[in-house]
């Protein structure tokens, strides 16, 4: 069970490592529509208030991108320079170089893993120039080649997160982005990352009772609750069938104690005669099957942690096509907790039967 439940923790850390990195503390975006004007009070408001974290204002939106004979809808993402920092760029990058995203370097871009693959694109070549097209703001008609805006970007590198961003993100300048999607001005969000995400709610809270509604304000669990639910009920799922198999193990030692009661009936029978309560001699089975679940379970408890523990440490358990070498694993003591608990519980339960069935002997 311990097992178990340590390595998916530590899938769940491992996927939400990468989407931690990726995603804000704190987005701030627009109530109604796609994008928000940039506020520099706001800008002010925030390190203001929380001086610790790091804010960029960010521009999202869909596009066609062509290099050759390729062609694929991405997700362009037009970030500021503090934002290497912010999604931890430096480690995430698997190939080439990081542009600076900055009005001077506004050429450069970054491909998510999948998006370079599609394209098939080579960062290492000079002459590799990616076209993107987005349909341009007004009243154009749809086979007017002025309904299309195209500009021209070189990818510098390639970043690797999960799969669902690799597949989708490329990610420019702000400035780029602003003119390709004729936005100047404007953002799609203001993208907090806090120095302590145990701060996080209560951040949250503060934002939406200062901005008075004015903003959709959404924490990094509000982007991705289905996600976090998943793994959630998953875990939890995992746990009841575990308890259940434990369960019906648990007859193993019901088995054991009836066997044991009846054998040691001649013994029950001399203990009734010289007038020890029944009482007494249920407590006697009863303590006997606790001790066995106790000490079994705590064995168990053991046995596990260390292997989790070798496995962290070592990684003697290899996973072949995976962004790790090895299972990830992460003991959570809680998990460890409810696991003793829940297998003393059954086995206490496990007892009662023989027990009773030791003091139901007569004379």
């Amino acid at each position: 069970m311990i097992v178990v439940l340590s390595t998916m923790n530590g899938f769940e850390k491992l996927v939400f490592g990468m989407y931690n990195d990726f995603t804000p503390s704190i987005r701030v975006s627009a109530l109604k529509g796609k994008v928000i004007d940039e506020d520099k009070n706001l800008l002010t408001y925030f390190k203001t208030n929380f001086p610790d974290a790091t804010v960029s204002a960010t521009l999202e939106d869909n596009a066609s991108c062509r290099y050759g004979q390729f062609q694929y809808i991405c997700r362009i993402k037009g970030v500021e320079p503090q934002y290497i920092k912010q999604a931890h760029l430096e480690n995430h990058t698997i190939l080439g170089e990081i542009p600076q995203f900055n009005d001077r370097d506004s050429i450069f871009s970054m491909l998510g893993q999948g998006v370079d693959y599609k394209l098939a694109t080579m960062v290492s070549d000079p002459n590799c120039v990616v076209e993107i097209n987005a349909p341009r703001r007004g009243n154009f008609s749809i086979n007017s080649l002025d309904a299309i805006n195209t500009k021209y970007t070189k990818p510098a590198g390639v970043f690797a997160y999960d799969d669902a961003i690799n597949n989708r993100y490329l990610l420019v300048s702000l400035k780029f982005a602003q003119d390709l999607f004729e936005r100047n001005g404007q953002i799609s969000s203001y993208e907090l990352y806090l120095a302590d995400d145990g701060l996080m709610d209560k951040s949250l809270a503060k934002i939406k009772t200062d901005l008075k509604g004015q903003y959709q304000v959404s924490s990094r669990y509000m982007l991705h609750e289905s996600l976090y639910k998943m793994f959630k009920t998953e875990k939890w799922f995992t746990f009841a069938i575990l308890s259940f198999v434990l369960l019906i193990v648990s007859f193993n030692l019901m088995g054991s104690l009836t066997l044991l009661v009846i054998e040691k009936k001649a013994d029950i029978l001399t203990m009734n005669s010289i007038g020890m309560q029944k009482s007494k001699i249920r407590n006697i089975f009863f303590v006997e099957g606790v001790l066995i679940t106790t000490i079994g379970a705590i064995i168990g408890v053991a046995l596990g942690v260390g292997f989790c523990m070798a496995q962290i440490h070592f990684g003697f358990i290899k996973i072949a096509g995976a962004i790790v070498e090895s299972y990830p694993m992460h003991v959570n003591w809680v998990d460890v907790i409810l696991s003793l608990l829940t297998a003393v519980a059954i086995g206490v339960l496990a007892s009662i039967y023989p027990a009773r069935k030791a003091g139901s002997f007569n004379v």
